[in-house]
């Protein structure tokens, strides 16, 4: 039985593939579906399995296989899923989203109306089919009429280089002209531009990806991995080999002969013509670098052709071939016969110094110019020229630069060995350039005259103009100050026995007072430091009369004298009075030192006096007026109050100035004051403290009875009932320590009444009652009967 059911989408074909496949019909043994443009043939409804095909125009188009294979143009096929011949493979890109679009009705030139617009995407490929049109946006009011626009954005599609907009005031209906604009951004601003000629197309030709089977394939989106399912973000192709020996290739291109052209191995070599590099880059065969032999002038058999700049140890050559060696040399010739380079036979060596300079150093006899067949002759020299050679120089035309031994340079006059005789006016130099030798001897030099280094002109056995190191780690590795020297072993001057640990002998040429072994002076000629024969030492002047004299100031970290010295460690003299004696006394003082009338600092005892020899405390200062001792502090500028004078550790004893002309005396635990009479006010007391003017007890602390007891602190307290009561008698006063101790008890609330009981504790001239704030008590303490007596009493309130 067959059915016509019409033309179906592609998504419906999909699902009735999808339910051909696992949804059995029961209906019906064999079915055909059979529309306009699709006819699928089949048989459902049994266990037996049969192909399925998709039929368009009565010719198949696909079938699925008992197999589970699909064929696309071909009723054959042979994987998963097969292609017909010629067929092609693309991925299309997205069309865009419905864009948004804000009117405004000034700033263009659109009239009031209801606009729609759609939007296309483009690719260096071709354009998308039309987007998801837009809400209808409408202008209206205008001011003045006829000037609104409309403010267009989008989402944008990945791999659209730019867009394409359509616009009709007919929704759905995009029929030419209806093209505005081809933006490269997400957004763009109508004023109602006249439309071109186009519309959007009914089929996309965009597409990301392509492949095809004879034609041109392309990837647009996305990166691709062989390989590996994680190439890097920003590659477009990464391909992971199947593994990382020598043995394993990631890429390999051949020619149509299926032979190896370009290879790249896991190991990370890459060969051109080989598929075994050896090295990171083989090439088998010529090689040109060139933008205009490349593609014309063919290379020597595995050789090279270089139409620009060569650098080798350079990033910057500066002529054709450039040669950049940090150690040895920089370019090598080595003889090669039909077995290879023969390194064991010798060969030459190119280099050059910081100068310019050329130098050629062969392994072998010598050098040989104008010398024909290489290899074949043995020079007889280390430079043999077959030909004249010339030199405009006029100075030193012939130089020589080695080590010199017997017989190596000669200058004869014949065909003999015979030196040449030169007139006594004659000079035979040997000068060198930069940092090579001017002069290179071995073995023993003699001159019978005197010699100049660095000046021609000689006064002396030897004259030298310019700087001098002596010594092996010196010589040739630092630089000495201009005109000086600089001595890496150790110097006698005087002397030829020297110690192995004494950089600086000097023998003095007599041992009196009158020589000197070293002088320094100043530019004027004046000496400043002095080392006399008799050892005495100088500084400021030239004849010391002690081991060592300073004209001038000194200055030292310390001075130390000899334990076993009798004498005193530092002396000045009694005129100006600073000794130190062996023992470790110091006096210092002025005029009157041995009457110890300057400060003298005992050994032993740590003891220090002032002013005297009678030293009985730590600190003994004897004055001759009443200025004995001052304490300044750091404050009040020139009042200088603020200096304490602490007893004891921390801050609990002292006596401090804390204002200006405030005397603050304070102990932690207690002040006793014992001995004598104290007058305040009055210096001549007649009792233990004789006070002229006011005494203050300070301010009374409020005190509430607690069961008939209040407990002092003070001197002075008023008082207060229990909880507030009307009336509350005082049997007991704690806190009372002190024979003679003084106490002023006074009501604090004069609508209560506070009764002072004669009894407890307190002997009373009878009950005391205090029922007015004015109403007082006085009392003194007796610590032998424990008990305070009364001295007075003010019934101001009575």
């Amino acid at each position: 039985m067959k059915r016509k059911i019409g033309k179906i989408s592609a998504e419906v074909a999909l699902g009735m593939l999808i339910l051909m496949l696992f949804v059995p019909l029961a209906s019906a043994d064999n079915w055909d579906t059979t529309g306009n443009d699709l006819t699928a043939v089949g048989k459902l409804g049994s266990k037996n399995a049969y192909d399925v095909s998709f039929i368009t125009n009565d010719q198949e188009a696909m079938r699925i296989t008992t197999g589970q294979k699909i064929g696309i143009g071909t009723m054959t096929p042979q994987e998963k899923l097969t292609l017909g011949s010629g067929s092609n493979f693309a991925v299309e890109m997205t069309a865009p989203s419905a864009p948004s679009g804000t009117p405004y009705t000034t700033g263009g030139n659109m009239a009031d109306n209801t606009y729609y617009y759609v939007i296309t995407a483009l690719n260096g490929v071709g354009e998308t089919i039309k987007g998801t049109e837009s809400s209808g946006i409408v202008i209206y009011g205008g001011t003045p009429p006829g000037s609104g626009r409309v403010e267009l954005t989008w989402a944008g599609v990945t791999g659209a280089q730019s867009y394409k907009i359509y616009r009709t005031t007919t929704s759905g209906t995009y029929s030419s002209p209806a093209y505005i604009g081809n933006p490269t951004t997400t957004s763009y601003t109508d004023t109602l531009f006249i439309p071109n000629s186009g519309e959007p197309p009914s089929s996309t030709t965009a597409y990301v990806n392509k492949i095809t089977a004879f034609g041109t394939s392309w990837f647009l989106g996305g990166n691709v991995g062989i390989g590996t399912a994680t190439p890097g973000s920003n590659d477009r192709l990464t391909i992971k080999s199947i593994g990382d020996t020598n043995l394993y290739y990631g890429l390999r291109v051949q020619n149509s002969q299926g032979d190896d052209q370009f290879v790249v191995r896991s190991d990370g070599n890459v060969g051109i013509g080989t598929n075994a590099p050896i090295s990171k880059l083989s090439v088998a065969g010529g090689t040109v670098i060139s933008t205009v032999w490349a593609y014309s002038q063919p290379a020597p058999a595995n050789g090279l052709i270089v139409e620009g700049l060569v650098g080798f140890g350079t990033i910057n050559p500066q002529k054709a071939l450039e040669i950049n060696s940090a150690t040895g040399a920089n370019l090598r010739l080595v003889y090669n016969d039909a077995n290879g380079p023969i390194y064991s036979n010798g060969y030459t060596d190119f280099d050059t110094d910081r100068y310019g300079n050329l130098f050629v150093k062969p392994t072998g006899t010598g050098v040989c110019i104008g010398t024909p067949n290489p290899g074949m002759m043995t020079p007889q020299a280390k430079l043999e020229v077959t030909d004249s050679v010339m030199s405009t120089y006029t100075g030193s035309p012939i130089g020589y630069f080695g080590t010199i031994t017997a017989d190596t340079i000669a200058l004869v006059g014949d065909s003999s060995s015979t030196p040449v005789t030169l007139p006594s006016s004659s000079n035979i130099g040997i000068c060198g350039f930069g940092d090579d030798y001017a002069g290179y001897f071995v073995g023993k030099g003699y001159f019978s005259d005197n010699v100049g280094i660095g000046t021609p002109t000689t006064l002396n056995k030897l004259d030298v103009s310019g700087a001098i190191a002596v010594g092996a780690s010196y010589a040739g590795s630092s630089t000495a100050p201009s005109n000086g020297m600089i001595i890496e072993g150790n110097v006698g001057i005087g002397e030829t026995s020297l110690g192995s640990n004494d950089r600086l002998t000097i023998k003095s040429a007599g041992a009196t007072s009158s020589y000197y072994g070293l002088k320094v002076q100043n530019s004027g000629g004046t000496n400043q430091f002095v080392v006399r024969s008799d050892g005495k030492v100088g500084i400021g002047l030239v004849g010391p009369t002690e081991m060592l004299e300073v004209d001038g100031d000194a200055c030292a970290d310390s001075f130390k004298g000899r334990p076993s010295s009798n004498g005193n460690f530092l002396n000045n003299g009694e005129t100006y009075g600073f000794v130190v004696e062996p023992a470790g006394q110091i006096f210092i003082g002025r005029t009157d030192i041995p009457n110890f009338k300057g400060i003298l600092m005992e050994a032993g005892t740590e003891k220090v006096s002032m002013g005297t020899a009678t030293i009985s405390h730590r600190l003994t200062i004897a004055s001759t007026d009443e200025k004995t001792l001052r304490l300044i502090g750091p404050d009040g500028g020139s009042a200088g109050y603020g200096a304490r004078l602490n007893f004891g550790d921390g801050d609990f004893v002292y006596i401090e100035e804390d204002e200006d002309d405030h005397l603050y005396i304070y102990g932690d635990d207690r002040t006793t004051i014992m001995g004598g009479n104290v007058g305040i006010g009055n210096d001549n007391p007649a009792t233990k403290l004789h006070v002229n003017g006011d005494v203050a007890f300070g301010d009374g602390s409020e005190k509430t009875i607690q069961s008939g007891t209040v407990t002092v602190t003070h001197t002075y307290h008023t008082l207060d009932t229990e909880n507030n009561d009307d009336t509350d008698e005082l049997w007991v006063i704690s806190g009372g320590d002190t024979s003679g101790q003084i106490l002023v008890l006074r009501a604090v609330n004069s609508d209560r009444t506070v009764v002072a009981k004669d009894g407890g504790n307190m002997q009373l001239s009878g009950d005391f009652s205090m029922d007015n704030a004015q109403d007082t008590l006085v009392l003194i303490y007796d610590d032998d009967l424990s008990t305070w007596f009364e001295l007075s009493r003010s019934d101001n309130g009575a």
